[in-house]
């Protein structure tokens, strides 16, 4: 067995997250099947991102060759990476530090907190948190457990993107389940590209190939705009806290290079879709916040060249935590 696969396996509670039929949804858009895979349901963390969080915690470890409960791991996050890592510390005998914008939800913030985690708050933005993180790990005894690489050579961001390919193995085997085959097309929301950079390694191999296409906020579509210059770009908002986990101004190093080659096209979206979407995916049983159904919201937007396609795949990223909190 694939040794991510394995490792996730035996965490705590591990079993795969449901993948969904949208029929309702895929009349709308006018396609033969529309898979939505629901990760709101991931343990009980309500997002994909201890997928990540998880292996490249336990490969740091292992670089690091120390006693777990020596090391303190660190990470710059508006909520969902920062509540996983600290998930992941506790899980393997570690302490964790999370360096989160101030304008972030308070519910995100506390959620952090209720994992034991050291929740440093950060006067500025997402980038900003990275930045700090990055220098606060730059010690003995601290494992920076980052889903962004600033150079690209850094090792955590690499773990993150493998520790995603256990979702889409899980995607496979579901889909094979139900007689299916590869989609047409696969519809990613992206923050600094970890997530799409998976899929576009998982869709790249022969026998598996689907169009990865990827999403991102309008102001915040520093891939988009990396992706039409050739170079990387940074954005600069607005920010919108809809869009929270989206809201990234400049791409992963690490995923720069997959993207740049290997994606099918970049969607630029209003808060206003991702709402919109989410209230459809609601209509076909399957509860999302705003950015965790920003794939739908791209979808939406290029319905005019869905017609025909018979298979679809989004990923719902993150489940909706309630009235409140969205």
């Amino acid at each position: 067995m694939n040794p991510v696969r394995a490792f996730h396996r035996s965490l705590p509670g591990y079993s795969p997250t449901p993948l969904v039929e949208a029929r309702r949804t895929a009349g709308r858009l006018g396609v033969g099947h529309l898979w939505i895979k629901d990760e709101g349901r991931r343990f009980d963390l309500g997002a994909y991102k201890i997928l990540g969080a998880s292996w490249a915690a336990r490969c740091g470890l292992n670089r690091l060759g120390e006693d777990a409960s020596g090391v303190e791991m660190v990470a710059a996050s508006e909520g969902n990476h920062g509540r996983a890592v600290a998930r992941a510390a506790r899980w393997l005998g570690s302490t964790a530090r999370i360096y989160i914008p101030s304008t972030a939800a308070e519910w995100r913030i506390e959620r952090t907190r209720a994992e034991q985690a050291a929740v440093a708050l950060v006067d500025g933005d997402y980038d900003e948190a990275v930045r700090l993180a990055a220098a606060y790990a730059g010690q003995a005894g601290r494992l920076f457990v980052s889903d962004t690489a600033l150079r690209g050579d850094e090792p955590s961001p690499r773990d993150v993107v493998d520790g995603y390919s256990t979702l889409f193995a899980e995607i496979d085997e579901q889909l094979a389940a139900n007689g299916q085959g590869q989609p047409d097309m696969a519809v990613v929301q992206m923050g600094v590209g970890a997530l799409a950079a998976a899929a576009v390694h998982h869709y790249s191999i022969p026998g598996r190939r689907a169009r990865v296409v990827g999403v991102e906020p309008v102001g915040c579509d520093c891939i988009g705009r990396s992706v039409a210059a050739g170079r990387p770009i940074e954005t600069a908002g607005p920010y919108d806290r809809r869009m929270a986990g989206l809201n990234c101004g400049r791409v992963s190093m690490t995923a720069w290079p997959v993207l740049r080659d290997g994606l099918g096209g970049c969607v630029p979206i209003s808060p206003d879709r991702a709402v919109e979407a989410a209230a459809w995916l609601a209509e076909d049983g399957v509860l999302a916040t705003p950015t965790g159904a920003a794939g739908l919201a791209g979808l939406i937007e290029l319905r005019a060249e869905l017609r025909g396609l018979e298979s679809v795949l989004a990923i719902a990223t993150e489940g909706d935590p309630g009235p409140g909190r969205r």
